[in-house]
């Protein structure tokens, strides 16, 4: 054996180990004293200590997180004589730690087999070791970046003979296409399934161009997953040659951008409802001005001519193609959210028998009606004209979407909200079991003048000013259909409370009832800045009975107000006047005198430079063009509600 504490008995050996960069120790387990080349010495910087000394040393110097560990698998390779091989760190004599590869064995034994002596080597693995554990570190950067950021960080290879396989893909791949990393490194083609028909010539053409030219790939594009969920993705990447063939590598991040697409397109409509709104408000006032004209005349010439068969029906006829341009620019407004909406909170099962019963009488008798009603009494405020004639339009195309029968069901459902601080909504359902549509008609199905009727059976407006008079009542328009399977267009409108009262529905009613209530020689003061509209609605209200003053300034209708030789009882003004002075401010002018005011306009409400709330208190309104009947009604209102008389 040799002597630990003999160095000279080791000179070879060291010189061997010296040469191969390894320090040798000699562990003598029966003295427990320890030998240590110079190599093992220069190792820990401890060349100023003896070579010999005790094991515990050797192993005081150990890392305290390594010493356990080091030191029980030195005992177990003494105790069943296997070979010790461990990494572990030692503290340098200058007190910093390097990380040495520690290998030994027993070689000796006594007579009664109990391990006398083992040797081994150190070497000094630092800068390995620290290379590994950089890179681990590395690593796990990478893989917590990969884990947490949005979207999947992916490596996807294309070879020139057009095969391809992704060689990585992140975690985050389950969240995006619902499959785990794995599956995908091991088939790659599930991801090329899940693209829309649609995107997939663009993404291949896309793939193309990037390979071809080094270009960044960029392209965004729908996925429908295993669960049937649609989702639009967007997805970067760069591109370098690959080290073998001519096959290319993109490094690649694929984002979720449903979200972002659908805020897109809600900020494309909104802006396209914007320019329409503005296009229709513009010309709605001048467009409903003419027809209040055409109206009117038409009007005063059923009154006062005495008109043979054919011609009361051309004359019916006029009326009815008046009427139908103005309901056609009511419809245009409703889309584009600009309607004047006249709301009233009513019950909406009630509203929806009342629809069941005229469709019993409309619809054809192969078309059988399911109701389903079950909002339990659910209240909604919204302009109930606008509400059922949105409904009529659903069932109109219902019955068109079924030329040879079939079940039109109508259902309501009042839903709790599913999650905290959702306002509940109301549910209302017109389905059919007819035609259905497509994906692209389904894409315009709300589009102002689209439709698929033949030319002549339909304007293209009842679908799209159904929508607009869901966003105006801040709801929304669901549609839901499939090609032979029917469509289901669900409205939902917000619920409006549990059981306040009921208020009353305005009514309009007809010209003899108007007048049946109309006090005698009411003195009208008509303001109106349109030269044919003033004659016109002038000369109705005379027909009528009422003792009227046109004026076409609103500064005139000012003086007369206020000069005490003229006073009216009642003053019919229009909102926009083309001054710097509108109705409003004459309508509030002549309250405080105590005179009662009608508004009027072209223009919807909310753009005739008036919100409903800046018209004043119990002052009525009145949308252009109006028939005689509401004109007198409003009039009539205003002047009996300002002649009650106060108590107290």
């Amino acid at each position: 054996m040799r002597d630990a504490d003999n160095p000279s008995q080791a000179s070879l050996s060291d010189l061997v180990f010296s040469a191969i960069g390894d320090g040798i120790w000699d562990w003598n387990i029966k003295t427990n004293r320890v030998y240590r080349s110079p190599e093992w010495q220069k190792t820990l910087g401890a060349e100023s200590i003896g070579r010999g000394g005790r094991f515990e040393e050797f192993s005081e110097r150990l890392h305290p997180e390594d010493r356990d560990r080091a030191v029980r698998a030195l005992n177990q390779a003494v105790k069943d004589g296997s070979r010790f091989s461990e990494e572990y760190r030692v503290r340098h004599e200058a007190g910093h730690y390097v990380w040495v590869h520690s290998r030994g064995q027993v070689i000796e034994w006594d007579e009664t087999n109990t391990p006398k002596r083992m040797i081994g080597s150190i070497r000094d693995i630092t800068p390995r070791k620290e290379a590994e554990l950089a890179l681990q570190a590395s690593e796990k950067r990478f893989s917590d970046l990969a884990s947490n950021i949005p979207g999947a960080i992916f490596q996807y290879i294309q070879y020139a003979d057009g095969s391809n396989r992704v060689l990585y893909m992140s975690p985050g791949c389950e969240n995006i296409w619902e499959i785990s990393s794995e599956s995908v490194v091991e088939d790659s083609s599930v991801l090329w399934g899940m693209i829309d028909e649609a995107d997939l010539p663009g993404m291949h053409a896309s793939v193309a161009r990037s390979m071809q030219d080094f270009s960044p790939w960029d392209y965004v594009y729908r996925i429908t997953t295993l669960s049937g969920k649609r989702k639009w993705l967007h997805g970067r990447g760069q591109p370098q040659p690959h080290t073998v063939g001519d096959a290319v590598v993109w490094n690649s991040l694929v984002l979720d951008v449903t979200e972002r697409q659908e805020l897109e397109h809600q900020l494309v409509e909104a802006n396209k409802l914007d320019a329409l709104g503005q296009l229709t408000g513009g010309i709605a006032h001048d467009f409903n001005n003419h027809l209040g004209v055409i109206l009117g005349n038409l009007d005063l010439l059923s009154e006062r001519a005495l008109l043979q068969p054919d011609q009361a029906r051309w004359l019916a006829s006029a009326v009815h193609a008046a009427e139908a341009s103005a309901e056609l620019t009511a419809d245009l407004l409703s889309f584009s959210r600009r309607r004047t909406l006249r709301p009233t909170q009513f019950k909406v099962d009630d509203a929806l028998e009342d629809l069941h019963r005229m469709l019993r009488r409309t619809l054809p008798e192969s078309i059988r009606i399911h109701c389903d009603f079950a909002s339990r009494d659910a209240l909604i405020s919204t302009d109930r004209t606008q509400f059922e004639t949105a409904l009529l339009n659903l069932a109109n195309n219902a019955r068109d979407a079924m030329p040879d029968g079939g079940t039109l069901t109508l259902r309501s459902r009042a839903p709790k909200p599913r999650k905290k601080g959702q306002h509940r909504m109301v549910e209302i359902s017109v389905m059919d079991t007819g035609l259905g549509m497509d994906e692209a008609t389904l894409a315009q199905a709300t589009e102002p003048f689209f439709t698929t009727k033949p030319p002549g059976k339909g304007s293209g407006l009842g679908l799209s000013s159904a929508y607009g008079f869901a966003n105006q009542s801040k709801g929304d328009l669901v549609i839901d259909t499939e090609p032979g399977s029917g469509t289901s267009v669900k409205l939902r409108l917000p619920h409006s409370g549990e059981d306040p009262a009921l208020e009353a529905a305005g009514t309009v009613v007809d010209i003899d009832e108007a007048l049946s209530c109309a006090p005698d020689s009411v003195r009208v003061l008509l303001l109106e800045d349109n030269p044919a509209l003033i004659q016109t609605t002038s000369e109705q209200l005379q027909l009528s009975g009422f003792k009227v003053t046109p004026v076409i300034d609103p500064e005139t209708a000012l003086a007369v107000i206020h000069s005490g030789d003229f006073r009216p009882d009642v003053v019919l003004a229009d909102i926009v006047l083309g001054s710097r002075i509108d109705g409003i401010e004459i309508a509030q002018s002549a309250q405080t005198l105590g005179i009662p005011s009608v508004l009027m306009s072209g223009h919807p409400l909310q753009k005739s430079q008036a919100s409903p709330a800046s018209i004043p208190q119990g002052v009525r309104f009145v949308q252009k063009p109006f028939t005689r009947g509401e004109i007198i009604n409003a009039l009539c209102d205003a002047v009996q509600t300002c002649r009650v008389p106060v108590e107290g």
